[in-house]
């Protein structure tokens, strides 16, 4: 997925299983340092996520948080993220 930040253009895609847990997990706690991340977001059982099995709703909380938060950063900050 591409997304727009304050320089430019992000490259984010929500990952499934283990390795794509920890990076989302990595995320969700980026997004509560910058005060985006929600409840959901950090209940999330990340190690069971599946894009196959996914609704739109469900999608809908999961990428809702990061367009306000990418869009406060700059390519060059998000880089230096996990």
């Amino acid at each position: 997925m591409i997304w727009e930040c304050r320089d430019g253009y992000i490259n984010y895609l929500i990952q499934a299983g283990q390795a794509g847990a920890e990076r989302n997990m990595a995320m969700v706690k980026w997004l509560d340092e910058e005060g985006f991340a929600t409840d959901y977001l950090r209940n999330k059982k990340w190690h069971e996520f599946d894009w196959r099995k996914t609704k739109q709703e469900e999608m809908d909380l999961i990428i809702g948080p990061l367009r306000p938060s990418f869009s406060r950063t700059t390519g060059k900050s998000y880089m230096r993220r996990p």
